[in-house]
């Protein structure tokens, strides 16, 4: 027997035949309707849809013959694999040199005639053959070999449709930009992980600052990072382990084995490591870096959902710890050390906002008001309002928790417009005719009709426009420059004032700036923390206010806290400010009191020192209105208060 050469591209077409995963299933009516349609055809009695694997062929249809698979060195049609265009046909078993020995043609079955016909997948790769047997030595029949071939054309066909399923349901369980699981893939292999032992560790993190690099070079640039990302991942994984990614810079290692404490936490370092080496784009370094949260089934959750749950809150706690380090999440038999932000994660935190803004009749919100002063006139010009969140248990979520979870989730436009439609109402019941300042994102600027919301919101609330000051936050990319340049003209032309807010932050800020048609800016907080203490503090400053004079900009100076920051700004030319040395943000039943509070204050700190009443006096007297909590930071964008 002489045994069958190999194809050249046998590893290819070893990896085609694999790739349709079709390998040792079931029966299936529809190829066995081909083996049945050849058998017939050509007059045998036996008839297979057979595949050449590396070391056997494997039936996955036969007639005729009580076999399911054979050697591959027995099989016939590892012969016939060898011309892709070619029927080969064996007219008489035990006169060709190649098969006379063979133990299926002097033992059972006992094959005389055979005839192959190749079975292509879509690239070319000879996956078997659709082959009928006889017992009995055959003529060669022309046009039996003809129908053969064209059988075959429709059973490689199926072959390739079901190819094709298998890359689509493939494909549907793929991130197709890094390779990894999706999501879809994961939560199948989760919910498959605790119904069967009920253990498992979950590892979910995502890229520190990720933001910055595809600000920095682009959303190419960014796929770059992932992929290197994803690529380490797999590296420090085990055998068993799944790496998904979530979308955007999340990712989750759910372990295949030693679902423990300790073994996810061995994990998570080595992922630490493996981030620290150096990666670069064009040529500079990127750093990667991670906070990771980890929790273990069952001891920190009873099913798949709180698993993830609780650790997307250890993630979440990581982040606000300082990010670059993992945290375990806490034990559910020690309710006492949770903090109610603590446990809730950015999916919690998403699902409490979805229903909070979407449910019928559901109001957690509420507004504080933080005063801002002109100096020249020595009132209180205008009032920011500020959002805040509290849950049906009583607890406060800080808008730096949730705020920038509604904009990831695409959410915050929902939030704008509940805003705005309530501080519009405040406004109009003030006994003075402050102005209302509100915070906007970029998204609701350029996706919503921002314009048409303005116009409902003023026509329900009966507020002049001249009143309402629009912040436009630089929190995100700009969706749609063209039409937010032109919603912002439109906003202009009603008589409302449109604000960049934190400008100075970033060269963000001075590109948009030039971009799009502000009137006003307000001094990111950062610049007014360092004047006094920071050398280089005074001169920024001076350069942002000269560049704001230049453009015809008014600046409102945010994070005023000490009189020695006033100072310094007031020395600058600085006519409008807001801060913590002002007041606080308060409930609206407190903003006239808070107003006349601040009004005091600001002419005590505008009469020279040493004169009655003047600064010494009013400022650092006991009793002051200078109240300051512990550790709390400059007042800005609703998304980075404290809540008061």
């Amino acid at each position: 027997m002489i045994p069958a050469p190999m194809p050249r591209d046998e590893r290819e077409r070893i990896a085609a035949l694999r790739r349709l995963d079709i390998l040792d299933t079931a029966p299936d009516a529809v190829y066995d309707a081909f083996t049945e349609l050849a058998r017939s055809v050509c007059g045998t009695p036996i008839a297979a849809l057979s595949l050449v694997d590396t070391d056997r062929q494997w039936f996955k249809s036969v007639l005729g013959l009580p076999l399911q698979q054979t050697s591959r060195d027995h099989a016939f049609c590892a012969h016939a694999i060898m011309r892709p265009d070619h029927v080969m046909v064996v007219p008489d078993a035990l006169l060709d040199d190649r098969f006379a020995s063979n133990p299926l043609v002097t033992g059972m079955p006992g094959i005389r005639f055979y005839a192959g016909a190749p079975l292509l997948d879509r690239d070319g790769f000879v996956l078997g053959s659709l082959c009928v047997i006889d017992r009995e030595p055959r003529e060669v029949d022309r046009d039996m070999v003809a129908k053969l071939a064209q059988i075959a054309a429709g059973a490689s066909a199926t072959l390739q449709l079901h190819g094709c399923m298998r890359e689509l349901s493939r494909m549907a369980l793929v991130d197709p930009l890094t390779g990894l699981a999706n999501r879809a893939a994961f939560d199948r292999r989760l919910e498959e992980s605790c119904a069967g032992t009920g253990s498992a560790a979950l590892l979910m993190f995502d890229i520190d600052r990720f933001k910055g690099i595809n600000d920095l070079f682009g959303h190419p640039g960014g796929d770059r990072a992932l992929c290197e990302v994803a690529r380490r991942l797999r590296a420090v994984a085990r055998a068993g382990d799944m790496v998904a990614r979530f979308g955007g810079d999340e990712f989750a290692i759910l372990c295949g084995e030693g679902a423990s404490v300790d073994a996810a936490l061995a994990i998570a370092g080595r992922v630490h490591a493996a981030l620290a080496d150096t990666f670069q784009i064009d040529g500079q370094v990127v750093p990667l870096r991670t906070s990771i949260g980890v929790a273990v089934a069952p001891r920190h959750a009873s099913g798949a959902e709180e698993l993830v749950a609780a650790s997307d809150a250890a993630l979440y706690a990581a982040k606000r710890a300082g990010r670059g380090i993992t945290r375990l999440a806490l034990s559910p038999e020690a309710p006492a050390e949770r903090a109610p932000v603590d446990i809730a994660g950015r999916m919690t935190l998403h699902n409490l906002l979805r229903e909070a803004l979407l449910t019928a009749g559901c109001n957690p919100f509420h507004l504080h008001f933080q005063p801002i002063l002109d100096l020249p006139s020595g009132r209180v010009m205008a009032f920011e309002a500020l959002v805040r969140w509290t849950l049906l248990d009583g607890q406060r979520v800080a808008p730096s928790d949730f705020v920038p979870v509604a904009e990831q989730s695409g959410l915050v436009p929902h939030i704008d417009r509940w805003v705005l439609m309530q501080a519009c109402r405040a406004a109009c019941s003030w006994p003075e005719a402050w102005a209302v300042s509100v915070n906007m994102s970029p998204a609701t600027v350029a996706l919503l009709d921002v314009v048409e919301l303005v116009q409902e919101a003023l026509a329900v609330s009966g507020l002049p426009p001249s009143r309402l000051r629009l912040e436009i936050t630089e929190t995100m990319q700009v969706p749609n420059p063209q039409r937010m340049s032109e919603a912002m003209q439109a906003l202009r032309a009603l008589g409302v004032t449109v604000a960049l807010d934190d400008f100075g932050n970033g060269y963000a800020s001075v590109t948009n700036l030039r971009r799009f048609p502000f009137n006003a800016v307000k001094l990111d907080r950062s610049l007014t923390a360092g004047l006094g203490t920071d050398r280089q503090a005074l001169p920024v400053v001076r350069a942002m206010l000269d560049l704001t004079q230049a453009l015809g900009l008014r600046a409102v100076a945010e994070g005023v806290e000490t009189d020695g920051q006033f100072r310094l700004l007031h020395g600058l030319g600085v006519s409008r400010m807001q801060g913590f040395l002002f007041g606080h943000p308060v409930p609206e039943e407190e903003v006239v009191q808070t107003a006349s509070e601040a009004e005091t204050l600001l002419a005590a700190l505008l009469r020279p020192e040493g004169a009655p009443g003047g600064l010494a006096q009013s400022v650092f007297s006991p009793g002051s209105m200078l109240r300051r909590d512990p550790g709390e930071g400059s007042a800005g964008r609703q998304g980075r208060m404290t809540p008061a």
